[in-house]
């Protein structure tokens, strides 16, 4: 069944704040069984960072011809409105941005417990860290999983999409 208002929601923070979790939960819930979610990370593991970026965009453009609300994670918000603007315009979808927010010791603590490798692994959190919090979208929902527990996240996120 086609929306008459869609929405195009995007799930984005540093590594260990939960979007992963949150993403599968949201799959779960009653409102959001008819919605369409596209696992960019699983299609990045699988073809790589450049090719899995344009198979997501064709996924959610083929998807947005349908008007069918979508959700995703993990991505840049200028991308987005760069790459799908014209689409977005044209079947009418509003974008929603979820900013998962947690502080760089929890950001190292939960990604060292699901790591397979140790190595540079602090750098890393540390470099993405500091990049998303420069690219934050200053209109994004802020999502701060340190404060909520993950029914109060999926409460928030739902309330939102109403």
């Amino acid at each position: 069944m086609a929306m008459k208002n869609p929405k195009l929601i995007l799930l984005r923070g540093t590594p260990g704040s939960g979007k992963s979790t949150t993403f599968r939960n949201l799959k779960k819930h009653n409102d959001t069984k008819k919605w369409i979610f596209i696992n960019h990370p699983k299609i990045k593991k699988k073809y790589g960072k450049e090719s899995a970026k344009e198979l997501l965009f064709l996924k959610i453009k083929e998807n947005m011809k349908n008007r069918k609300n979508i959700i995703f994670e993990e991505m840049l918000h200028k991308t987005v409105k760069e790459k799908l603007s014209r689409e977005m315009k044209k079947y009418g979808y509003k974008l929603k941005i979820f900013q998962f927010k947690i502080s760089l010791e929890t950001s190292i603590k939960r990604d060292k417990q699901r790591a397979k490798s140790k190595k540079d692994l602090i750098k890393n959190i540390k470099e993405l860290y500091n990049w998303h919090e420069k690219s934050r979208d200053k209109n994004a929902i802020l999502v701060n999983t340190e404060r909520l527990n993950e029914g109060e996240v999926i409460k928030l996120i739902i309330g939102k999409l109403k």
